[in-house]
């Protein structure tokens, strides 16, 4: 009985690691290229009151950095801002908005800010 185990889960193995083969070695389409060079990745700063420590400023970059499409967050409790690079297909400044609403913060779209020249 214990041979009739071990041969069926080598059987298995054996097609798990051909399934696996199989995958990693398909070649990605044009189409599924255009779409992943497609995603435009854009920073937007937010403004976020009430953080007043530097675990403030890591729960929000946790919070947010769970939404799909978003690559890096940077927060700042001194400054009352965070700034969030994110792909603008996936996610929303709301939903960002929202991700640091859930801790208790009230957070608005920073204004673009102006540079001199």
């Amino acid at each position: 009985m214990k041979r009739i185990a071990f041969v069926g889960g080598l059987i298995v193995l054996v097609v798990m690691g051909a399934v696996v083969l199989r995958v990693m070695s398909s070649p990605v389409s044009a189409d599924e290229a255009a779409s992943d060079s497609s995603s435009e990745t854009i920073t937007s700063a937010f403004l976020v009151e009430g953080m007043t420590c530097g675990g403030c400023e890591t729960g929000v970059r946790m919070a947010v950095k769970k939404l799909d499409g978003v690559e890096d967050v940077k927060a700042s409790y001194e400054q009352g801002r965070a700034e969030v690079t994110y792909e603008a297909t996936k996610v929303t400044t709301d939903q960002i908005i929202a991700a640091i609403g859930t801790l208790g913060y009230k957070s608005t779209l920073a204004p673009p800010t102006e540079h001199a020249g």
